[in-house]
């Protein structure tokens, strides 16, 4: 996991999605947004999701949920400031791996710019 201070809080989530760019790979929805912060440049947030109809066990979910946050622990000093980054998991007809996990999150910071 990463510190609370980086993670998206509850109240913040109907901002972003109705604020936000998407990006997408196969297995992979990024949704960004801005952080409105009048505090000047506050460090990016980042949190992972996994639907019920994605994985329908809690253990696969967390799994899922605990492979993006390692993929991002690898990543995190490169993210610039000011950002909600915000990962959904989408329904594929294979399982995914932690390798095409990390590829995917990888793939989409780099394609949605974020990473200095």
């Amino acid at each position: 996991m990463i510190s609370k201070k980086r993670r998206i809080l509850r109240k913040d989530f109907a901002y972003i999605l109705n604020n936000s760019k998407r990006y997408n790979t196969d297995n992979l929805l990024l949704f960004i947004a801005p952080i409105n912060s009048t505090a000047g440049r506050e460090e990016s947030r980042i949190s992972f999701s996994v639907s019920k109809k994605v994985q329908p066990l809690a253990s696969n979910r967390n799994r899922y949920r605990r492979w993006g946050y390692d993929t991002i622990k690898e990543t995190i000093k490169q993210i610039k400031p000011g950002y909600y980054l915000f990962f959904s998991f989408k329904k594929t007809p294979k399982p995914t791996s932690f390798l095409s996990t990390s590829k995917g999150v990888k793939e989409l910071l780099s394609l949605s710019g974020v990473l200095s």
